[in-house]
């Protein structure tokens, strides 16, 4: 697990909370979250905090934070822009650091999961009734579409890129480890070149040798003069 990946996940859930605590403080009265200000707090914390693990259990962590992202809107936190941008990064997860083929499936729950909160936000609200507010229901729709694909094709895109890189870097460690294997075999034809050249020139030198030891015996014995 990385220090940023922490430092990410902890500062969300920071920006979070204090966004809650703005709202609690400044406009009570127009709050419609079913929980108390501590329950807020807590699910903030169960929703943005797992994302520390994203990397290291990317699926675990879209299992876990897609289904509490639409129970954090059912239960209408007055939060809504960091916790998007949390199940954002859980489906860019998924799809990036795993290579499990059940990533799709969970996305796949995930992005349904965060639907079926947005219709039921918008069921709730008067202002989607009529043709202008099915325009603007729709346009909603859209947005989010749009918001969910990102994630996902963002998320394949990066995990294409991380499959060339190591890709790339064993084909690197592969023609060095071939480099160094043709070193060391060209250093080893090198020596028995020069072995193989030594042993001829010492082979000449001694047979060079042996026959001027066989002269000279003969020349010995052939011209050895009387003692006078």
């Amino acid at each position: 697990m990385q220090r940023s990946d922490w430092v990410v996940a902890v500062a969300m859930f920071v920006v979070a909370s204090f966004a809650i605590f703005i709202i609690h403080d400044v406009v009570p009265d127009k709050i419609t979250s079913k929980l108390p200000y501590w329950g807020d707090i807590l699910i903030t914390a169960a929703l943005h905090l797992p994302l520390a693990w994203r990397r290291v259990q990317p699926l675990w962590v879209v299992g876990w934070v897609g289904p509490l992202f639409a129970l954090y809107r059912y239960l209408e936190v007055p939060e809504g822009s960091v916790s998007s941008f949390a199940i954002f990064l859980a489906i860019f997860a998924a799809g990036a650091y795993s290579d499990a083929p059940t990533r799709h499936l969970l996305r796949g729950v995930a992005v349904a999961f965060s639907a079926l909160a947005l219709f039921y936000s918008l069921l709730g609200q008067e202002e989607f009734v009529g043709f202008d507010g099915l325009t603007l229901g729709a346009l909603s729709l859209a947005i989010n579409a749009g918001f969910f694909a990102a994630a996902w094709l963002l998320g394949d895109a990066r995990r294409r890129r991380r499959i060339d890189a190591a890709e790339l870097a064993r084909r690197a460690d592969q023609l060095a480890a071939e480099r160094e294997a043709r070193a060391r075999r060209a250093v080893l034809d090198e020596r028995v070149r020069i072995a193989r050249e030594l042993h001829d020139v010492v082979a000449h030198h001694v047979i060079v040798l042996g026959d001027q030891a066989a002269g000279a015996r003969r020349n010995l014995e052939t011209d050895q003069a009387p003692a006078p």
